[in-house]
């Protein structure tokens, strides 16, 4: 089954409120494409490799969580982003980018999913952690071995494991990406949380998870930003019929 291309794009803008949170970049519409979509294919991060499954899969549209378009990057075409695009005129793929309003959905969004995955609810969902992020609770406090089991097996990937403070967790703070630094650390012991996860953290969080008696998980960028695009491509085939597809892209950080 077919659906228009700007149906689509129509759908999720609204859906994921691009307009709510401010960006580093423009989201939905980055590269036209097909202006009829049968075949989606759903990643993290746009890349030559990415576009290449896509295209072998015969993907009409690609959604992704990290676009090709930064305001920090310059706005020349070089080689690399060159390549990127020629792949994506070369197959008539439309790429669609969606990232802080994916992290912060209170339905697909990368930070709820990843608490319901690990069995916590989420609470307190009127004020995210560190902008996009939330806090969860545990029915019953979870033994630190038992929730780095649980973080392995949603996230799929070796973790940094820092137990700086208690034995079990009753109230875990999830930013996924790159919110790893010292200052959101301090933001999630002070909302209460016994342990903090994310995808990178930087040098100066386990002193201050030591310090502030909060245990920390750092579980890679990549592999804490999978469950909300997969969940875009669930919801666009209940919604349009279309045939959704998850290319993995392995990257340990």
């Amino acid at each position: 089954m077919s659906v228009a291309r700007d149906r689509i794009i129509g759908f999720l803008d609204d859906y994921l409120d691009v307009g709510g949170i401010r960006d580093y970049g423009p989201m939905g519409m980055q590269v036209v494409g097909k202006a009829e979509v049968e075949r989606v294919a759903v990643a993290v991060s746009a890349s030559r490799a990415c576009f290449a499954h896509a295209a072998a899969r015969g993907a009409d549209m690609l959604i992704v969580h990290h676009g090709l378009l930064w305001d920090n990057e310059s706005r020349v075409i070089g080689p690399v982003m060159r390549g990127r695009l020629e792949l994506l005129f070369r197959h008539d793929i439309s790429l669609l980018g969606y990232h802080l309003c994916l992290d912060r959905h209170l339905e697909i969004g990368n930070n709820v999913l990843g608490l319901r995955a690990l069995g916590a609810a989420p609470v307190e969902l009127e004020s995210p952690l560190v902008e996009v992020g939330y806090v969860g609770e545990f029915a019953a406090p979870v033994p630190w071995d038992d929730l780095a089991r649980r973080a392995r097996r949603v996230f799929g990937c070796d973790l940094r494991l820092f137990p700086t403070g208690p034995a079990a967790t009753s109230r875990l703070g999830l930013v996924t990406g790159g919110a790893g630094h010292a200052g959101h650390v301090a933001e999630a012991a002070a909302r209460g949380c016994d342990t903090y996860l994310t995808g990178e953290l930087s040098e100066p969080a386990p002193a201050a998870g030591a310090e502030l008696g909060i245990n920390l998980i750092g579980a890679g960028h990549y592999n804490t930003e999978k469950l909300g695009v997969q969940a875009v491509g669930r919801l666009l085939e209940a919604q349009f019929g279309v045939t959704a597809t998850f290319i993995d892209v392995p990257n340990p950080l």
